[in-house]
């Protein structure tokens, strides 16, 4: 079976499933970060759901998510100026 990105309303149910409510800009840096890919969401959900049982509000759990996205990066579109 092939499964490529998601569509931005099936990322955004995605991201919406677990617990706890993502902000706006969190899902917004999510669905930019991921290329809506499945397990790229995941990933971020993780990290973000983990920040948050430390009791951390920011977006620290931002570097921590692109950090494990990385060795994914061949499935991302290419920057404008990469």
């Amino acid at each position: 079976m092939a499964l490529g990105p998601l569509t931005e309303a099936e990322a955004r149910e995605l991201i919406g499933s677990g617990a706890g409510a993502m902000s706006e800009d969190d899902v917004a840096w999510m669905l930019e970060h991921s290329g809506r890919w499945p397990l790229l969401v995941q990933i971020g959900c993780e990290e973000w759901h983990l920040a948050r049982e430390d009791g951390q509000t920011g977006d620290e759990w931002r570097a921590e998510a692109l950090r494990r996205i990385a060795p994914f990066a061949h499935l991302l579109p290419l920057e404008p100026n990469g």
